[in-house]
C-alpha cells in the first residue's frame, strides 16, 4: 500500500512544475520561479499527514527543470513535522490526453529525491533516477502516479520512510 508514497509525494512536486514548464519553455533563457503550494491533506503510512511544498524551479527551454524544494510533512494527529529537502533535475518526456478528458505527463527526475530530517539528524535519503507519470482529470484533479521505472540505487525504501515518518512524529 506504500509502496510508491515517497513518489507520490515527490511527484506532486514534480507535477507542479511540470505545469509551469510549458510556458517557459519558448523562452530563450532560464527562469526562476519560486513556489509555494499545500498544504495538502492524505493518509500517508496510515497517519492523517499535512503536505507544504515550498521551493524554487529554474526553468531551460526544451522541458528541462532544475528544482529545489523542502517539503512540510505535518502529522495531524500529534502536529509534529519532519522536512523533506530535494536537490534535482526534471525532464518531461511528454504530455499526452487521458481516457478522463485530462491530461498525463511522464517524466523523468534524477538527484537528491528526498532527504528527510527531523530538524536534527537525517531519517532517510532516497536519491537515483525515476521516471513516472501523473495523471489529472479535465478539472486538473489528481488521477494517480504511476512509477515505470526505478533504475537508481536507492528506491524500494518506502517501508523505511515509514518507519522514519511514524517515530519521528509519534
Amino acid at each position: 500500500m506504500h509502496r510508491h508514497l515517497v513518489r507520490t509525494t515527490l511527484a506532486l512536486a514534480a507535477l507542479i512544475a511540470l505545469l509551469v514548464v510549458p510556458a517557459t519553455a519558448l523562452a530563450e533563457r532560464p527562469t526562476l520561479n519560486p513556489y509555494s503550494n499545500g498544504p495538502f491533506v492524505f493518509d500517508l503510512c496510515g497517519i492523517p499527514t499535512s503536505l507544504t511544498l515550498v521551493g524554487t524551479e529554474r526553468n531551460h527551454p526544451g522541458g528541462v527543470q532544475n528544482q529545489t524544494g523542502i517539503n512540510t510533512y505535518t502529522n495531524l494527529l500529534t502536529g509534529v513535522s519532519v522536512t523533506g529537502t530535494n536537490h534535482s533535475t526534471l525532464r518531461e518526456i511528454s504530455v499526452t490526453e487521458n481516457a478522463q478528458g485530462g491530461l498525463s505527463f511522464t517524466y523523468v527526475i534524477h538527484g537528491l529525491l528526498l532527504q528527510l530530517r527531523d530538524g536534527h539528524r537525517v531519517l532517510l535519503v532516497d536519491a537515483g533516477r525515476l521516471v513516472a507519470t501523473d495523471a489529472f482529470d479535465a478539472d486538473g484533479n489528481f488521477l494517480g502516479h504511476t512509477v515505470l521505472e526505478t533504475p537508481g540505487p536507492s528506491h524500494d525504501d518506502e517501508d523505511r520512510f515509514c518507519a522514519a515518518y511514524v517515530a519521528a512524529t509519534a
